[in-house]
């Protein structure tokens, strides 16, 4: 068997990307010592379902709407929203998203958490050269049926 490539084929290829800027060391006891600063009013696990958390991201975006883009790309089965957090001017693309499980809130609060920090502290070298590398596009909820219910599945 011809292990080359056939000519019809479309081979696929990755995009050749440009340069980015030098990353400065990190400073990992600094921005710890930033964290309490950073940190986002959190309620309860149990407590925090679709609504709460829609408020917080939507607090975010309107606390740092030069930074961020607050939008929505359809809705649940139920017709919950589908919020998405666009940050960075980076070339490098990066899709991070949370809540694939109902009942697993921790990722949320460290989320939030980061992305406070990125916008509240953008002028700090790490957040600084996150922005500046990449561009996030946030996807806080991708199960909000099952976070409104607090069940694994939708």
């Amino acid at each position: 068997m011809n292990s080359e490539p056939s000519s019809s084929r479309t081979r696929l290829t990755r995009p050749a990307s440009p340069p980015s800027a030098p990353v400065p060391p990190f400073p990992a006891e600094e921005v710890w010592n930033l964290y309490p600063e950073s940190q986002v009013a959190f309620p309860p696990f149990e407590a925090v379902r679709y609504s709460e958390i829609t408020a917080l991201i939507q607090g975010i975006h309107r606390d740092h709407p030069e930074e961020s883009e607050l939008s929505h790309f359809g809705s649940t089965a139920e017709g919950r929203t589908l919020w998405t957090l666009q940050l960075g001017r980076g070339p490098r693309r990066i899709l991070v998203w949370c809540r694939q499980h109902g009942d697993e809130p921790l990722c949320t609060a460290a989320l939030l958490n980061a992305l406070n920090f990125l916008l509240s502290r953008s002028n700090h070298p790490v957040a600084q050269a996150i922005l500046d590398n990449a561009t996030l596009l946030v996807l806080p909820l991708i199960n909000p049926d099952g976070v409104q219910r607090f069940t694994r599945r939708n």
